[in-house]
């Protein structure tokens, strides 16, 4: 028969001996009776026993034998798992008189707490951190690589924006994850060191899943630390908002590299056959005509097919300067205005009320009016062995040809009161073309003069002859005029043009201040400043302007001097239009069009700003855990199982009476109580006793716990 005798904890072992003596003097009493199995329990605090007894049949008297006299606390290391408890077996042995019971007992193997860390918990603040300063790296190359190229349609557009958020998403996980770990080793070091209340245990231990702990008042006096911990862990996330947003498309105007342009090249051949002068498709002589007929620059073929687009271009070409006559050049054109008045009765203003002039006003039924030189141009060259052509006038004066009346490259223009004289000169342009709408438009940016030192060539032959031929000519009027007939007529009469053999009408040159102002405008056939006869309300200044209908911007520099000189440089700007005077080998230009594109800008500082911020903020936190560990001396977690292995505490057993189901909120008498986490002293578990046994670990109330010292043995 077979009889099993277990025991269970005590809260004190006061007397355990004295129980176990009584309760086996029992167990001797009574064994001869025994016919089954019958179970006795009794208690002690420091570990469970299991009995076994085994009696005879035939037993008449038993006696306890101990094979070991005491059990002494040292032997018992921990809590005994069920597998580790200790027996007593009992064996009755039948003597002569009586039978011998003999108890055996046997103590498990004493279990200490382990220090030490284990490496999954650094190592993996360690992989975090790492796995987020390659992803936020991964992230930069990836939006550098797609930064200035062609963002695509909507498709390719979309793909961007979804690997840049899974960049940042993975981002702000790391971090999160190295935070929440870091965090919980931290936890540790608060708990060993400050007591707490149960209900700021909760929220301590909850930061990283309910963000209102953050305003807990007590852990903001006793663990700021930890809450700028949950602070950093609840504010990561705001690190992902921004980076994505850093790569965006715009539209960009699209340019073309090294795109040919023309420029002036004065050995082309174009440029030597001035024999065609006259002739209406010399090259040159067309494209000044166009020039200074339509009044501005002859477009120039577009570079590029786009409305929109510009360039600026530098060259050197052939252009002209223009001054008033100095005393040598003035007394020819005394010489030849002198010639105008004696021969033809053509007077400029200056010789209005000579003796010529009244002679010729007092006896009109003899001479007739005089007539009235507005403008007069002539240019030398040999014209007979080019032919008579167009504009082929000069003056008519005794030695007019000769040398000493005429020089190569110089232009001679008289008005009613100015002599002038254009010299034929080379140039450096700066100029911006440019399309806008497709209008093409062509400003002159800049144009230096070249030192007049090199001979003429043949660029600059026919540029001479092509302005020459605009230029040359006489304009004159008589003092009669043409009458329409009708009741508006007044209005329509006109001067009537004595010579036009100039195409100077036809060129804005008529709207220059040299023509409108003249001082002929206001006078009548006589030289008087009357009225027209037949209306008063029209005068003769009225009659001028119906004769020479122009606007002001016609004459864009409204002196002779500076609008013939515009002439000059826009008819050299318009040789850019003619292959034949021009290459297009030599000068390339980068050329940017309205055509668009969408291509992708990326901004790095908004995307290291808030990453870089982030990664400082969870670094100092996960250092701040590894320090953590090093001072604990484990590696700690907040799973179920460490609170459950830190909490064996009979106190809080009695103090969570009536709460077992876990329920919240918590009865104000229990989440006011103050615990910390250490070694129990209120038993045998705290520093080490005068008996030499090592103490438990757990949390307690504060005055019942010591200080945990990392290296101590503890069960």
């Amino acid at each position: 028969m077979a009889s099993t005798i277990a025991r269970k904890p005590l809260p004190s072992r006061e007397g355990t001996d004295a129980r176990a003596s009584s309760t086996l003097s029992s167990v001797d009493s009574k064994v001869a009776n025994w016919q089954s199995v019958s179970l006795i329990q009794f208690e002690d605090y420091e570990l469970d026993l299991g009995l076994s007894i085994t009696s005879p049949s035939t037993a008449e008297h038993e006696s306890l034998l101990f094979a070991s006299d005491s059990i002494s606390s040292a032997a018992i290391s921990q809590y005994p798992e069920p597998s580790d408890s200790a027996h007593m077996s009992v064996k009755l042995e039948k003597g002569a008189d009586s039978y011998n019971s003999v108890i055996e007992i046997g103590a498990p193997p004493i279990r200490y707490a382990s220090w030490g860390v284990d490496w999954r918990k650094p190592t993996f603040i360690c992989a975090a951190l790492l796995c987020a300063l390659s992803l936020s790296l991964g992230h930069h190359l990836y939006y550098s690589s797609l930064d200035n190229t062609i963002a695509g349609d909507e498709g390719k557009q979309a793909w961007a924006i979804r690997f840049g958020t899974a960049f940042a998403f993975l981002i702000v996980l790391s971090l999160h994850a190295a935070t929440a770990v870091a965090f919980g080793q931290y936890v540790w070091t608060v708990v060993k060191r400050t007591p707490l209340t149960l209900e700021s245990l909760d929220t301590l231990y909850s930061l990283t899943s309910d963000p209102t702990g953050i305003f807990s008042f007590e852990l903001f006096s006793s663990a700021k630390i930890a809450l700028l911990f949950a602070v950093t862990f609840w504010s990561v996330g705001l690190v992902g908002i921004t980076p994505p947003a850093t790569l965006t498309v715009i539209a960009r105007n699209i340019t073309y590299n090294n795109v040919p342009v023309p420029i002036l090249d004065l050995s082309q051949t174009g440029w030597e056959r001035v024999e065609e002068v006259w002739n209406p498709g010399w090259i040159t002589y067309s494209i000044a005509s166009q020039a200074a007929i339509g009044l501005e620059v002859v477009a120039l073929p577009p570079p590029v097919l786009s409305q929109d687009w510009s360039y600026e271009l530098e060259f050197f070409g052939p252009t002209v300067h223009c001054e008033l006559a100095n005393p040598e050049e003035q007394s020819i054109f005394n010489e030849i205005a002198q010639s105008f008045e004696s021969n033809d009765l053509i007077f400029n203003h200056l010789q209005m009320n000579d003796i010529l002039w009244n002679n010729t006003v007092n006896n009109q039924s003899l001479f007739g009016m005089p007539v009235r030189l507005l403008y007069s141009s002539w240019a030398y060259s040999d014209l007979s062995s080019f032919g008579i052509g167009p504009t082929a006038w000069f003056p008519y004066c005794a030695g007019c040809r000769n040398s000493s009346y005429h020089s190569d490259n110089i232009i001679y223009i008289q008005t009613s009161t100015s002599s002038i004289v254009c010299h034929e000169r080379n140039a450096t342009f700066t100029i911006t073309v440019q399309s806008i709408g497709g209008q093409q438009q062509i400003t002159q940016t800049d144009i230096r003069l070249a030192p007049n030192t090199t001979s003429p060539s043949y660029a600059n032959w026919a540029h001479y002859l092509a302005l020459s031929a605009l230029l040359g000519g006489n304009l004159t009027l008589s003092s009669e005029y043409i009458e329409d007939v009708g009741a508006e007529a007044s209005y329509e009469d006109q001067w009537m043009i004595d010579t036009d053999n100039t195409q100077m009408i036809s060129t804005g040159l008529i709207a220059c201040d040299d023509i409108q102002a003249s001082p002929w405008v206001n006078l009548s056939g006589s030289g008087n400043p009357d009225n027209w006869p037949t209306d008063p309300s029209v005068t003769w200044h009225q009659l001028f302007l119906n004769t020479f209908p122009s606007e002001p911007w016609m004459c864009r520099n409204q002196t002779f001097l500076r609008a013939i000189e515009d002439l000059a440089n826009n008819i050299t700007i318009s040789y850019l239009s003619s292959p034949e005077l021009t290459n297009t080998n030599t000068t390339f230009k980068t050329i940017t069009t309205s055509n668009t594109k969408n291509y992708y800008q990326y901004r790095p500082l908004y995307l290291a700003l808030p990453y870089g911020v982030g990664f400082l903020c969870v670094f100092i936190v996960a250092l701040t855990g590894l320090y953590s560990i090093h001072l604990n001396g484990v590696s700690h977690s907040m799973n179920f199982s460490s609170i459950l292995a830190t909490t064996r505490n009979p106190d809080l057993d009695v103090l969570t009476r009536g709460a077992s189901l876990g329920a919240e909120p918590l009865k104000t008498d229990i989440s006011k109580v103050k615990l910390r986490f250490g070694p129990l002293l209120g038993s045998k578990e705290g520093e080490q006793g005068d008996d030499g046994e090592k103490l438990h670990v757990a949390f307690g109330r504060e005055n019942s716990v010591g200080t945990l010292k990392k290296g101590r043995l503890y069960i």
